[in-house]
């Protein structure tokens, strides 16, 4: 499950899908834009 998740939404190619998580689950009063992934 973890190996799962890194690939989905660890990825450096797809920051898009992280960001998107991230605001949807999260719901911060200024949507997350960006994110570093190391």
């Amino acid at each position: 499950m973890d190996f799962i998740f890194k690939n989905i939404f660890g990825s450096e190619k797809h920051p898009d899908i992280l960001i998107s998580f991230l605001n949807a689950t999260l719901k911060p009063k200024y949507p997350i834009v960006k994110v570093n992934i190391k």
